[in-house]
Protein backbone atom coordinates (compact mmCIF):
# COMPACT_ATOMS: atom_id res chain seq x y z
CA UNK A 1 0.00 0.00 0.00
CA UNK A 2 2.98 2.88 0.55
CA UNK A 3 4.44 1.89 -2.91
CA UNK A 4 1.07 3.02 -4.08
CA UNK A 5 0.80 6.30 -1.96
CA UNK A 6 4.73 7.11 -2.87
CA UNK A 7 3.72 8.43 -6.94
CA UNK A 8 0.96 10.47 -5.15
CA UNK A 9 2.91 12.25 -1.99
CA UNK A 10 5.60 12.73 -4.43
CA UNK A 11 3.30 15.06 -6.55
CA UNK A 12 2.05 16.74 -3.47
CA UNK A 13 5.42 17.73 -2.15
CA UNK A 14 6.51 18.98 -5.85
CA UNK A 15 3.42 20.90 -6.31
CA UNK A 16 3.63 22.65 -2.71
CA UNK A 17 7.16 23.26 -3.71
CA UNK A 18 5.85 24.80 -7.19
CA UNK A 19 3.98 27.36 -5.13
CA UNK A 20 6.62 28.20 -2.88
CA UNK A 21 8.89 29.13 -5.78
CA UNK A 22 6.23 31.33 -7.55
CA UNK A 23 5.76 32.65 -3.96
CA UNK A 24 9.76 33.89 -3.79
CA UNK A 25 9.48 34.79 -7.39
CA UNK A 26 6.89 37.76 -6.94
CA UNK A 27 8.26 38.27 -3.71
CA UNK A 28 11.57 39.24 -5.52
CA UNK A 29 9.61 41.41 -8.53
CA UNK A 30 8.20 43.47 -5.43
CA UNK A 31 4.67 41.78 -6.61
CA UNK A 32 2.10 40.90 -3.24
CA UNK A 33 1.86 37.34 -3.68
CA UNK A 34 -2.15 36.09 -3.28
CA UNK A 35 -3.70 36.17 -0.19
CA UNK A 36 -5.15 32.38 -1.21
CA UNK A 37 -1.72 30.94 -1.29
CA UNK A 38 -1.38 31.45 2.39
CA UNK A 39 -4.10 31.80 4.23
CA UNK A 40 -2.97 33.87 7.77
CA UNK A 41 -5.33 35.59 10.33
CA UNK A 42 -6.43 39.55 9.64
CA UNK A 43 -4.22 40.73 12.20
CA UNK A 44 -5.60 43.31 14.81
CA UNK A 45 -4.34 46.71 15.21
CA UNK A 46 -3.10 47.12 18.38
CA UNK A 47 -3.11 50.06 20.79
CA UNK A 48 -0.60 51.82 20.67
CA UNK A 49 1.51 52.81 23.90
CA UNK A 50 -0.12 56.35 24.22
CA UNK A 51 -3.57 55.32 24.56
CA UNK A 52 -2.54 52.92 27.25
CA UNK A 53 -0.77 55.26 29.30
CA UNK A 54 -3.97 57.74 28.61
CA UNK A 55 -6.52 55.26 29.39
CA UNK A 56 -5.10 53.78 32.24
CA UNK A 57 -4.02 57.27 33.63
CA UNK A 58 -7.69 57.85 33.08
CA UNK A 59 -8.81 54.96 35.23
CA UNK A 60 -5.99 55.89 38.05
CA UNK A 61 -7.44 59.52 38.28
CA UNK A 62 -10.93 58.32 38.58
CA UNK A 63 -10.12 56.22 40.92
CA UNK A 64 -8.22 58.71 42.91
CA UNK A 65 -11.22 60.94 43.03
CA UNK A 66 -13.55 58.53 44.18
CA UNK A 67 -10.98 58.13 46.76
CA UNK A 68 -11.10 61.84 47.92
CA UNK A 69 -14.82 61.59 47.50
CA UNK A 70 -14.83 59.07 50.41
CA UNK A 71 -12.78 60.85 52.51
CA UNK A 72 -15.37 64.21 52.31
CA UNK A 73 -18.26 61.61 53.11
CA UNK A 74 -16.46 60.82 56.40
CA UNK A 75 -15.45 64.76 56.81
CA UNK A 76 -19.30 65.74 56.49
CA UNK A 77 -20.27 62.59 58.79
CA UNK A 78 -17.78 63.69 61.75
CA UNK A 79 -18.74 67.37 61.41
CA UNK A 80 -22.31 67.29 61.42
CA UNK A 81 -21.59 65.09 64.61
CA UNK A 82 -23.69 61.95 63.13
CA UNK A 83 -20.70 60.34 65.00
CA UNK A 84 -18.87 61.42 68.04
CA UNK A 85 -15.43 63.40 66.32
CA UNK A 86 -12.76 61.04 67.79
CA UNK A 87 -14.74 57.75 66.18
CA UNK A 88 -15.21 60.06 62.88
CA UNK A 89 -11.04 60.63 63.21
CA UNK A 90 -10.51 57.41 63.43
CA UNK A 91 -12.55 55.55 60.84
CA UNK A 92 -10.54 58.54 58.76
CA UNK A 93 -7.75 56.88 59.73
CA UNK A 94 -8.92 53.63 58.90
CA UNK A 95 -9.95 54.73 55.78
CA UNK A 96 -6.63 55.84 54.43
CA UNK A 97 -5.47 52.68 55.90
CA UNK A 98 -7.27 50.70 53.96
CA UNK A 99 -6.46 52.33 50.39
CA UNK A 100 -2.60 51.51 52.10
CA UNK A 101 -3.38 48.24 51.97
CA UNK A 102 -4.96 47.73 48.94
CA UNK A 103 -1.93 49.29 47.32
CA UNK A 104 0.14 46.61 49.02
CA UNK A 105 -2.44 43.91 47.21
CA UNK A 106 -2.37 45.75 44.16
CA UNK A 107 1.50 46.09 43.80
CA UNK A 108 1.88 42.26 44.76
CA UNK A 109 -0.45 41.09 41.62
CA UNK A 110 1.86 43.47 39.43
CA UNK A 111 -0.08 46.98 39.14
CA UNK A 112 2.11 49.22 39.93
CA UNK A 113 0.63 52.26 38.77
CA UNK A 114 -2.64 51.48 40.87
CA UNK A 115 -0.68 50.74 43.93
CA UNK A 116 1.32 54.07 43.43
CA UNK A 117 -2.11 55.81 42.80
CA UNK A 118 -3.76 53.83 45.72
CA UNK A 119 -0.45 54.92 48.10
CA UNK A 120 -0.64 58.42 47.26
CA UNK A 121 -4.41 58.59 47.96
CA UNK A 122 -3.76 57.15 51.42
CA UNK A 123 -0.77 59.67 51.92
CA UNK A 124 -2.77 62.55 50.98
CA UNK A 125 -5.63 61.81 53.02
CA UNK A 126 -3.65 60.76 56.34
CA UNK A 127 -1.12 63.64 56.44
CA UNK A 128 -4.51 66.36 56.31
CA UNK A 129 -6.11 64.35 58.48
CA UNK A 130 -3.40 64.70 61.68
CA UNK A 131 -2.63 67.95 61.49
CA UNK A 132 -6.32 69.03 61.30
CA UNK A 133 -7.36 66.62 63.95
CA UNK A 134 -4.15 68.22 66.29
CA UNK A 135 -4.75 72.33 65.33
CA UNK A 136 -8.43 72.92 64.05
CA UNK A 137 -10.41 70.25 65.56
CA UNK A 138 -7.98 69.46 68.73
CA UNK A 139 -8.86 66.10 68.91
CA UNK A 140 -5.88 64.54 69.43
CA UNK A 141 -2.35 65.81 71.54
CA UNK A 142 0.52 66.32 70.19
CA UNK A 143 2.58 63.06 71.18
CA UNK A 144 -0.83 61.65 69.46
CA UNK A 145 0.09 63.55 65.97
CA UNK A 146 3.23 62.65 66.85
CA UNK A 147 3.07 58.52 67.13
CA UNK A 148 0.87 58.84 64.05
CA UNK A 149 2.69 60.50 61.71
CA UNK A 150 5.72 58.29 62.92
CA UNK A 151 3.60 55.25 61.89
CA UNK A 152 2.15 55.90 59.04
CA UNK A 153 5.39 56.75 57.58
CA UNK A 154 7.14 53.42 58.76
CA UNK A 155 3.88 51.57 57.28
CA UNK A 156 4.24 53.50 54.13
CA UNK A 157 7.96 52.66 53.97
CA UNK A 158 7.10 49.19 54.73
CA UNK A 159 4.49 49.00 51.70
CA UNK A 160 7.04 50.36 49.25
CA UNK A 161 10.55 48.37 50.35
CA UNK A 162 7.96 45.31 50.59
CA UNK A 163 6.79 45.72 46.96
CA UNK A 164 9.69 48.12 45.28
CA UNK A 165 7.67 51.20 44.72
CA UNK A 166 10.08 54.08 44.92
CA UNK A 167 7.84 56.97 44.04
CA UNK A 168 5.80 55.55 47.01
CA UNK A 169 8.32 56.13 49.31
CA UNK A 170 9.47 59.37 47.66
CA UNK A 171 5.72 60.57 48.58
CA UNK A 172 5.12 59.54 51.78
CA UNK A 173 8.44 60.30 52.84
CA UNK A 174 8.33 63.95 51.83
CA UNK A 175 4.88 64.11 52.80
CA UNK A 176 5.07 62.84 56.34
CA UNK A 177 8.42 65.45 56.80
CA UNK A 178 6.32 67.99 55.33
CA UNK A 179 3.58 67.25 57.68
CA UNK A 180 5.99 67.27 60.92
CA UNK A 181 7.78 70.64 59.71
CA UNK A 182 4.25 72.43 59.71
CA UNK A 183 3.39 71.41 63.46
CA UNK A 184 6.85 72.21 64.53
CA UNK A 185 6.04 75.60 62.91
CA UNK A 186 2.46 75.73 65.02
CA UNK A 187 2.95 74.50 68.16
CA UNK A 188 6.97 75.18 68.51
CA UNK A 189 7.42 71.69 70.01
CA UNK A 190 10.48 70.99 67.98
CA UNK A 191 11.86 67.74 69.82
CA UNK A 192 8.54 66.34 70.00
CA UNK A 193 7.69 66.37 66.17
CA UNK A 194 11.91 65.91 65.53
CA UNK A 195 11.21 62.38 67.01
CA UNK A 196 9.14 61.29 63.92
CA UNK A 197 11.81 62.98 61.65
CA UNK A 198 14.77 60.65 63.59
CA UNK A 199 12.07 57.46 62.79
CA UNK A 200 11.91 58.17 59.07
CA UNK A 201 15.78 59.01 58.73
CA UNK A 202 16.81 56.35 60.71
CA UNK A 203 14.66 53.88 58.14
CA UNK A 204 15.27 55.71 55.15
CA UNK A 205 19.29 55.16 55.98
CA UNK A 206 18.32 51.52 56.43
CA UNK A 207 16.83 51.47 52.84
CA UNK A 208 19.66 53.35 51.61
CA UNK A 209 21.71 49.75 51.78
CA UNK A 210 19.31 47.30 51.89
CA UNK A 211 17.28 48.67 48.85
CA UNK A 212 20.34 50.97 46.84
CA UNK A 213 17.80 53.71 47.60
CA UNK A 214 20.59 55.92 47.98
CA UNK A 215 18.84 59.78 47.21
CA UNK A 216 16.01 59.53 49.85
CA UNK A 217 18.11 59.07 53.09
CA UNK A 218 19.77 62.50 52.33
CA UNK A 219 16.38 64.88 52.42
CA UNK A 220 15.74 63.11 55.69
CA UNK A 221 18.95 63.27 57.56
CA UNK A 222 19.66 66.79 57.18
CA UNK A 223 16.24 67.92 58.11
CA UNK A 224 16.42 65.84 61.14
CA UNK A 225 19.62 66.93 62.05
CA UNK A 226 18.51 70.94 61.40
CA UNK A 227 15.48 70.08 63.50
CA UNK A 228 17.80 68.72 66.56
CA UNK A 229 19.82 71.29 66.24
CA UNK A 230 17.00 73.89 66.43
CA UNK A 231 15.62 72.06 68.99
CA UNK A 232 18.99 71.73 71.16
CA UNK A 233 19.94 75.44 71.51
CA UNK A 234 20.34 76.87 74.57
CA UNK A 235 17.74 78.62 75.76
CA UNK A 236 16.91 82.56 75.71
CA UNK A 237 13.92 82.64 78.59
CA UNK A 238 13.52 81.31 82.27
CA UNK A 239 10.48 79.55 80.93
CA UNK A 240 10.19 76.25 82.47
CA UNK A 241 8.21 74.59 79.36
CA UNK A 242 10.38 75.81 76.93
CA UNK A 243 10.69 71.71 75.77
CA UNK A 244 7.38 70.30 76.66
CA UNK A 245 6.13 67.63 76.89
CA UNK A 246 9.63 66.63 78.02
CA UNK A 247 12.32 67.90 80.88
CA UNK A 248 15.38 69.68 79.86
CA UNK A 249 17.38 66.62 81.12
CA UNK A 250 15.32 63.74 78.46
CA UNK A 251 16.25 66.60 75.73
CA UNK A 252 19.28 66.06 76.78
CA UNK A 253 19.51 62.42 76.55
CA UNK A 254 17.84 62.56 72.98
CA UNK A 255 20.12 64.60 72.03
CA UNK A 256 22.79 62.07 72.81
CA UNK A 257 20.59 59.54 71.68
CA UNK A 258 20.80 60.94 68.12
CA UNK A 259 24.48 59.99 67.43
CA UNK A 260 24.41 56.85 69.57
CA UNK A 261 21.16 55.65 66.93
CA UNK A 262 22.88 56.55 63.70
CA UNK A 263 25.71 54.69 65.18
CA UNK A 264 23.96 51.69 66.25
CA UNK A 265 22.38 51.41 62.77
CA UNK A 266 25.63 51.87 60.48
CA UNK A 267 27.46 49.00 62.69
CA UNK A 268 24.33 46.32 62.23
CA UNK A 269 24.60 47.66 58.35
CA UNK A 270 28.34 46.96 58.52
CA UNK A 271 27.56 43.71 60.09
CA UNK A 272 25.43 42.39 57.52
CA UNK A 273 28.29 42.97 54.78
CA UNK A 274 27.05 46.48 53.10
CA UNK A 275 29.99 48.47 52.28
CA UNK A 276 29.96 51.88 54.22
CA UNK A 277 29.34 55.02 52.35
CA UNK A 278 30.12 59.14 52.76
CA UNK A 279 26.80 59.37 53.60
CA UNK A 280 27.42 57.41 57.05
CA UNK A 281 30.50 59.97 57.68
CA UNK A 282 29.10 63.19 56.89
CA UNK A 283 25.59 62.00 58.73
CA UNK A 284 27.99 60.20 61.66
CA UNK A 285 29.58 63.74 62.41
CA UNK A 286 26.86 66.07 62.22
CA UNK A 287 24.71 63.58 64.31
CA UNK A 288 27.35 63.82 67.01
CA UNK A 289 28.18 67.08 66.62
CA UNK A 290 24.81 68.20 66.98
CA UNK A 291 23.79 65.87 69.56
CA UNK A 292 26.33 66.50 72.10
CA UNK A 293 27.09 70.29 71.98
CA UNK A 294 23.34 70.44 72.18
CA UNK A 295 23.12 68.36 75.13
CA UNK A 296 26.26 70.54 76.26
CA UNK A 297 23.97 74.02 75.97
CA UNK A 298 21.30 72.85 78.05
CA UNK A 299 23.71 71.75 80.49
CA UNK A 300 22.58 74.95 82.93
CA UNK A 301 19.21 73.68 83.29
CA UNK A 302 19.34 69.71 82.76
CA UNK A 303 21.85 67.59 83.57
CA UNK A 304 25.78 69.15 84.58
CA UNK A 305 28.57 69.56 81.83
CA UNK A 306 30.28 65.97 83.60
CA UNK A 307 27.24 64.16 82.51
CA UNK A 308 27.47 64.67 78.85
CA UNK A 309 31.09 64.07 78.94
CA UNK A 310 30.92 60.79 80.37
CA UNK A 311 28.63 59.90 77.90
CA UNK A 312 30.74 61.14 75.07
CA UNK A 313 33.33 59.28 76.74
CA UNK A 314 31.18 56.24 76.98
CA UNK A 315 30.50 56.46 72.96
CA UNK A 316 34.00 57.05 72.31
CA UNK A 317 34.90 54.09 74.06
CA UNK A 318 32.07 51.94 72.40
CA UNK A 319 33.48 53.42 69.18
CA UNK A 320 37.43 52.43 69.42
CA UNK A 321 35.57 48.87 70.42
CA UNK A 322 34.07 48.91 66.87
CA UNK A 323 37.27 50.29 65.11
CA UNK A 324 39.54 47.50 67.01
CA UNK A 325 37.35 44.23 66.22
CA UNK A 326 37.48 45.16 61.98
CA UNK A 327 40.92 44.92 61.56
CA UNK A 328 39.85 44.08 57.45
CA UNK A 329 37.19 46.75 57.24
CA UNK A 330 38.75 50.00 56.35
CA UNK A 331 35.67 51.85 55.70
CA UNK A 332 33.83 50.63 58.80
CA UNK A 333 37.00 50.69 61.15
CA UNK A 334 37.92 54.37 59.80
CA UNK A 335 34.30 55.85 60.60
CA UNK A 336 33.80 54.21 63.88
CA UNK A 337 37.86 55.58 64.64
CA UNK A 338 36.66 59.33 63.13
CA UNK A 339 33.31 58.72 66.11
CA UNK A 340 35.30 57.92 68.54
CA UNK A 341 37.70 60.88 68.55
CA UNK A 342 35.67 63.47 68.09
CA UNK A 343 33.50 61.90 70.69
CA UNK A 344 36.25 62.04 73.14
CA UNK A 345 37.82 65.70 72.11
CA UNK A 346 33.56 66.71 72.27
CA UNK A 347 33.53 65.73 75.51
CA UNK A 348 37.14 66.91 77.01
CA UNK A 349 36.83 70.29 75.78
CA UNK A 350 33.84 71.17 78.06
CA UNK A 351 35.96 69.74 81.08
CA UNK A 352 38.42 72.94 80.94
CA UNK A 353 38.11 73.79 84.63
CA UNK A 354 39.98 70.71 85.56
CA UNK A 355 43.18 69.39 84.96
CA UNK A 356 41.18 65.83 84.15
CA UNK A 357 40.48 66.77 80.49
CA UNK A 358 44.34 67.01 80.29
CA UNK A 359 45.16 64.32 81.75
CA UNK A 360 42.65 62.01 80.07
CA UNK A 361 43.59 63.55 76.66
CA UNK A 362 47.28 62.46 77.39
CA UNK A 363 46.26 59.20 78.71
CA UNK A 364 44.29 57.94 75.83
CA UNK A 365 47.10 59.17 73.30
CA UNK A 366 49.86 57.45 75.40
CA UNK A 367 47.28 53.88 75.26
CA UNK A 368 46.19 54.79 70.91
CA UNK A 369 49.68 55.50 70.10
CA UNK A 370 50.65 51.96 71.38
CA UNK A 371 47.84 50.31 69.16
CA UNK A 372 48.70 52.45 66.29
CA UNK A 373 52.47 50.83 66.18
CA UNK A 374 50.73 46.93 66.87
CA UNK A 375 47.96 47.37 64.87
CA UNK A 376 49.91 49.61 62.50
CA UNK A 377 47.18 51.83 61.80
CA UNK A 378 48.14 55.48 60.38
CA UNK A 379 44.33 56.82 61.67
CA UNK A 380 45.18 55.76 64.90
CA UNK A 381 47.85 57.43 65.10
CA UNK A 382 46.74 60.61 63.82
CA UNK A 383 44.44 60.51 66.39
CA UNK A 384 46.77 59.95 69.27
CA UNK A 385 49.01 63.73 67.70
CA UNK A 386 45.49 65.39 67.71
CA UNK A 387 45.02 64.16 71.49
CA UNK A 388 48.34 65.97 72.47
CA UNK A 389 47.89 68.54 70.74
CA UNK A 390 44.63 68.89 72.01
CA UNK A 391 45.75 68.73 75.15
CA UNK A 392 48.64 71.58 75.20
CA UNK A 393 46.33 73.95 73.81
CA UNK A 394 43.66 73.05 76.73
CA UNK A 395 46.81 73.29 79.06
CA UNK A 396 48.25 76.35 77.85
CA UNK A 397 51.08 75.07 76.63
CA UNK A 398 51.42 78.14 74.07
CA UNK A 399 50.82 80.56 76.80
CA UNK A 400 53.47 79.09 78.90
CA UNK A 401 55.84 78.93 76.51
CA UNK A 402 55.52 82.63 75.71
CA UNK A 403 55.61 84.23 78.86
CA UNK A 404 58.80 81.90 80.03
CA UNK A 405 60.19 82.90 76.80
CA UNK A 406 59.67 86.87 77.26
CA UNK A 407 59.39 87.68 80.86
CA UNK A 408 61.92 86.83 83.70
CA UNK A 409 59.30 86.65 86.04
CA UNK A 410 58.96 83.93 88.51
CA UNK A 411 54.98 83.26 88.73
CA UNK A 412 55.72 82.32 84.99
CA UNK A 413 58.22 79.43 85.51
CA UNK A 414 57.12 76.42 86.50
CA UNK A 415 54.92 74.13 84.60
CA UNK A 416 51.70 73.15 86.64
CA UNK A 417 50.35 69.46 86.34
CA UNK A 418 48.36 70.01 82.96
CA UNK A 419 51.80 70.86 81.29
CA UNK A 420 54.13 67.91 82.42
CA UNK A 421 51.21 65.74 81.50
CA UNK A 422 51.51 66.78 77.79
CA UNK A 423 55.01 66.94 78.23
CA UNK A 424 55.58 63.07 78.79
CA UNK A 425 52.37 61.83 76.96
CA UNK A 426 54.44 63.70 73.63
CA UNK A 427 57.71 62.47 74.35
CA UNK A 428 55.90 58.97 75.07
CA UNK A 429 53.75 59.49 71.86
CA UNK A 430 56.87 60.52 69.57
CA UNK A 431 59.14 58.07 70.70
CA UNK A 432 56.64 54.85 69.64
CA UNK A 433 55.27 57.05 66.66
CA UNK A 434 59.03 56.47 65.42
CA UNK A 435 59.18 53.16 65.67
CA UNK A 436 57.83 52.71 62.31
CA UNK A 437 59.85 53.78 60.15
CA UNK A 438 57.67 54.56 57.12
CA UNK A 439 58.15 56.92 54.23
CA UNK A 440 54.58 57.80 54.00
CA UNK A 441 55.06 62.13 54.19
CA UNK A 442 51.65 61.99 56.45
CA UNK A 443 53.25 59.71 58.78
CA UNK A 444 56.13 62.41 58.93
CA UNK A 445 53.88 65.36 59.34
CA UNK A 446 52.49 63.54 62.61
CA UNK A 447 56.28 63.06 63.83
CA UNK A 448 56.29 67.00 62.82
CA UNK A 449 53.80 67.99 65.01
CA UNK A 450 54.54 65.65 67.86
CA UNK A 451 58.20 66.72 67.85
CA UNK A 452 57.52 70.35 67.92
CA UNK A 453 55.28 70.17 70.89
CA UNK A 454 57.97 68.55 72.66
CA UNK A 455 60.56 71.15 71.23
CA UNK A 456 58.03 73.85 72.95
CA UNK A 457 57.46 72.44 76.18
CA UNK A 458 61.21 70.60 77.07
CA UNK A 459 62.23 74.41 75.64
CA UNK A 460 60.34 76.03 78.09
CA UNK A 461 61.08 73.67 80.72
CA UNK A 462 65.00 74.31 80.31
CA UNK A 463 64.04 77.73 80.05
CA UNK A 464 62.39 78.09 83.49
CA UNK A 465 64.92 76.16 85.26
CA UNK A 466 67.75 77.76 84.20
CA UNK A 467 66.01 81.25 85.16
CA UNK A 468 65.22 79.93 88.29
CA UNK A 469 68.86 78.59 88.90
CA UNK A 470 69.73 82.20 88.02
CA UNK A 471 67.39 84.20 90.19
CA UNK A 472 68.69 82.20 92.94
CA UNK A 473 72.12 83.70 92.85
CA UNK A 474 71.89 87.35 91.31
CA UNK A 475 69.79 89.37 89.99
CA UNK A 476 69.05 88.75 86.06
CA UNK A 477 68.50 91.49 83.78
CA UNK A 478 65.84 91.74 80.46
CA UNK A 479 69.07 91.58 78.38
CA UNK A 480 70.02 88.49 80.11
CA UNK A 481 67.57 86.69 79.79
CA UNK A 482 66.81 87.67 76.50
CA UNK A 483 70.21 86.07 75.73
CA UNK A 484 69.86 83.23 77.30
CA UNK A 485 66.53 82.50 75.23
CA UNK A 486 68.71 82.59 72.16
CA UNK A 487 71.34 80.46 73.59
CA UNK A 488 69.07 77.59 74.41
CA UNK A 489 66.83 77.97 71.29
CA UNK A 490 70.27 77.85 69.08
CA UNK A 491 71.37 75.00 70.68
CA UNK A 492 67.80 73.48 70.20
CA UNK A 493 68.09 74.14 66.40
CA UNK A 494 71.38 72.89 66.25
CA UNK A 495 70.44 69.48 67.89
CA UNK A 496 67.54 69.22 65.32
CA UNK A 497 70.05 69.94 62.74
CA UNK A 498 71.92 67.24 63.71
CA UNK A 499 69.43 64.39 64.18
CA UNK A 500 67.94 65.86 60.69
CA UNK A 501 70.97 65.35 58.79
CA UNK A 502 73.30 63.72 60.96
CA UNK A 503 70.61 60.84 61.96
CA UNK A 504 68.54 61.19 58.73
CA UNK A 505 65.51 61.65 60.89
CA UNK A 506 62.72 63.67 58.25
CA UNK A 507 60.73 65.48 60.94
CA UNK A 508 64.29 66.73 62.94
CA UNK A 509 65.25 68.04 59.48
CA UNK A 510 61.94 70.17 58.96
CA UNK A 511 61.89 71.61 61.99
CA UNK A 512 65.31 73.47 61.89
CA UNK A 513 65.11 76.16 59.26
CA UNK A 514 61.69 77.17 60.99
CA UNK A 515 63.38 77.38 64.38
CA UNK A 516 66.01 79.50 63.23
CA UNK A 517 63.70 81.59 61.53
CA UNK A 518 61.91 82.17 64.49
CA UNK A 519 65.49 83.10 67.04
CA UNK A 520 66.26 85.19 63.88
CA UNK A 521 62.74 87.65 63.97
CA UNK A 522 63.30 87.57 68.03
CA UNK A 523 66.86 89.22 67.65
CA UNK A 524 65.32 91.77 65.29
CA UNK A 525 62.02 92.54 67.54
CA UNK A 526 63.05 92.19 70.84
CA UNK A 527 66.77 91.97 71.60
CA UNK A 528 67.89 94.85 69.93
CA UNK A 529 65.11 96.95 72.00
CA UNK A 530 66.38 95.32 75.21
CA UNK A 531 69.97 94.14 74.84
CA UNK A 532 72.93 95.28 75.34
CA UNK A 533 76.42 95.34 73.35
CA UNK A 534 77.61 92.35 75.25
CA UNK A 535 74.21 90.63 74.80
CA UNK A 536 74.09 91.66 71.09
CA UNK A 537 77.40 90.24 70.41
CA UNK A 538 76.41 86.76 71.96
CA UNK A 539 73.07 86.50 70.54
CA UNK A 540 74.05 87.39 67.45
CA UNK A 541 77.40 85.04 67.48
CA UNK A 542 75.63 82.08 68.96
CA UNK A 543 72.80 82.04 66.36
CA UNK A 544 75.25 82.65 63.39
CA UNK A 545 77.24 79.61 64.66
CA UNK A 546 74.50 77.17 65.00
CA UNK A 547 73.16 78.04 61.53
CA UNK A 548 76.75 77.48 59.97
CA UNK A 549 76.68 74.60 61.75
CA UNK A 550 73.57 72.98 60.59
CA UNK A 551 74.38 74.63 56.65
CA UNK A 552 77.94 72.48 57.07
CA UNK A 553 75.37 69.60 58.30
CA UNK A 554 73.14 69.89 55.24
CA UNK A 555 75.93 70.05 52.71
CA UNK A 556 77.29 67.29 53.78
CA UNK A 557 73.96 65.16 53.76
CA UNK A 558 73.56 66.27 50.01
CA UNK A 559 77.15 65.10 49.23
CA UNK A 560 76.02 61.71 50.65
CA UNK A 561 72.42 60.64 50.45
CA UNK A 562 72.78 57.50 51.59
Amino acid sequence: MSEQRSPALEDRFRSIENRLRAIETKLALGINAPTQAVSLPAPTAPDTPQSDVLQQLGTQSGQLLLIFAGAFLFRFVTKSELVAPQIGALLGFAYALFWLWFADTRAAKGQAVTATFCATAATLLVLPMITESLLVFKLITPGVAAFALAAFACAVLWVASRRGLRIVAWIGTLGTMAAAVLLVARTHQTILFGLPMLVMALVTTWMGYAKAWRWLRWPCALLTDLTFFVALRPPRTDVTDLYQPFSPELVQVLGILLPVAFLALFRVIDASGRPTRLFAYIQCLLALVIGLEGALNLAEIGFPTLFVSIAAYAISLWAYHWALIRPDATAARGLASMVAALALIIGSINLTGSGWAVGLLSAASASIIVLAVKTVRLDLKLQATIYVLTAALLGNLPGWFIGVASLPQTQWLWPNFELWAVLLAGIWTYLWSRQQDSELRWEHVVNFILLLICIVALAGLVIAFLVSSWQLLWALSAASFHFLVTLIGSVAASLMGYFGYVRRIRECRWSVWPLYLLLAAKLALVDLRFGTEVTLFGGFAVLGLAIMVSSRQRIAKSAHPQ
